[in-house]
């Protein structure tokens, strides 16, 4: 019985935090494609850290979330690559126990000082109305993981590695 409502749980609890797809794929195919770039940034950052796969899809999640509440103009594509480093700090901040500074986020295209990553991760907190807590496949993962004892680590990377393929085409 506990473990239904678990499910229960998490099943409510991504649906409030995780909307928002549906208006930003009706939207301009450059929002799309500045997407596709963040995401890309995301994960290559995420490698090049050392973080959790956890973490750059919930990086994902806050950008899309940031991204169905408020339209970014076409000129400043800047600001789609201060959003993504934006959402992978909060992210980070969350899920990993070592944070790397601010300054190690950013890439060779683009350089922010802190000060204006920090704006833009509260503007980022103020947009989402600080509903951080998002529920990702790997909440459900970890809990199936458990119950069926297949704690593997190929197992559980194959998963996250096909949880974070998907990420691309939502």
């Amino acid at each position: 019985f506990y473990e239904d409502d678990y499910i229960k749980l998490l099943l409510d609890r991504e649906s409030t935090t995780n909307g928002g797809l549906l208006q930003m794929q009706q939207q301009n195919s450059w929002i799309l494609r500045a997407r596709l770039d963040a995401i890309h940034y995301i994960l290559t950052k995420r490698e090049v850290l050392g973080f959790r796969y956890q973490t750059a899809y919930t990086s994902v999640t806050f950008l899309d979330r940031f991204l169905s509440r408020r339209s970014i103009d076409v000129e400043k594509s800047w600001a789609i690559r201060l959003l993504s480093i934006a959402c992978l700090s909060l992210a980070a901040k969350m899920e990993e126990t070592t944070l790397p500074a601010l300054s190690d986020l950013c890439a060779d295209d683009y350089k922010f000082e802190s000060s204006v990553i920090q704006r833009m991760e509260l503007l980022v907190l103020n947009t989402l109305e600080w509903e951080m807590g998002s529920i990702t496949p790997f909440s459900f993962v970890q809990f199936f993981a458990e119950k069926f004892r297949n704690r593997t680590k190929i197992g559980l990377s194959r998963t996250a590695h096909i949880t974070l393929a998907t990420i691309r085409g939502v």
